[in-house]
């Protein structure tokens, strides 16, 4: 599953996004069942990486009132804040570091030797680099129009992180992974999708994502399908990997502003 056209690998729509009224209603209409057996995680979202105006759209309730995380003010408060650019930048690193997983290209392996010890340093090549960018501009294409929090942010990164570890084991046993550069939009928007969903009481349909990316409807609920049953429906997110991971990117932050 080779893309022939790399703006494909994250697709913004080109056009200004549907008003609010006809999200609402794509979102009302969006009952169709998921299909059964479906090939992996087909198509992608659009052919253009052009940003647009931000999807007006932004009723919902967050579960924050019930984080577990209340007990430390500074890491509730950072987890239901709408994500900052800093944060975008930082996770989005990891994402395609992750991806490399599939998508070896993506980064270069270095190996250093400092008194005695070799280190081996990974870094982004300039394929890595592209898509570090076309990442970062999808997560704040998404912040923009549905009011990302940090906490979501963290949660998608975390569904990708299960996938991979699936992917991992898959090439591991000498078969083929399902993940390609054709179909990495319509993987992302599906993390995030179903991000949203586990943490917000009143989350945004799949017609409404549908609508909002010029997605297919039917191809959007199989790849959520096919997704769901590669990672073996494990998509919670426990406190103490939450916890760890805030920490790790925090850590990013300051490094990099060193």
């Amino acid at each position: 599953m080779q893309s022939s056209d790399a703006e494909l690998i994250i697709g913004i729509p080109a056009e200004k996004t549907q008003n609010a009224e006809t999200l609402k209603k794509s979102s009302a209409e969006d009952k169709q069942p998921a299909a059964k057996t479906v090939s992996p995680f087909e198509g992608a979202s659009s052919s253009s990486s052009v940003c647009t105006s931000p999807c007006p759209i932004t009723y919902y309730q967050s579960k924050s009132k019930h984080s577990p995380l209340s007990k430390n003010k500074m890491e509730y408060e950072v987890s239901i804040m709408q994500a900052p650019d800093a944060w975008i930048e930082v996770v989005s690193q990891h994402v395609c570091v992750l991806l490399a997983v599939a998508l070896p290209n993506l980064i270069n392996s270095k190996r250093h030797h400092n008194a005695g010890k070799e280190k081996i340093v990974i870094e982004l090549s300039d394929e890595g680099l592209d898509m570090h960018g076309k990442v970062q501009h999808f997560y704040r294409y998404i912040r923009d129009g549905t009011k990302l929090t940090t906490g979501e942010l963290v949660h998608s990164y975390v569904l990708l992180e299960h996938l991979m570890r699936a992917e991992s084991k898959e090439l591991s046993e000498g078969r083929q992974t399902m993940i390609a550069e054709s179909n990495l939009g319509t993987l992302l928007l599906c993390v995030v999708m179903i991000a949203i969903k586990l943490d917000r009481d009143v989350p945004f349909r799949n017609g409404w994502w549908a609508a909002m990316f010029k997605v297919p409807l039917d191809v959007l609920n199989q790849s959520e399908v096919i997704f769901l049953e590669r990672v073996n429906h494990h998509t919670f997110l426990e406190e103490t990997d939450y916890k760890a991971l805030f920490h790790k990117f925090t850590s990013s932050l300051r490094i990099q502003r060193c």
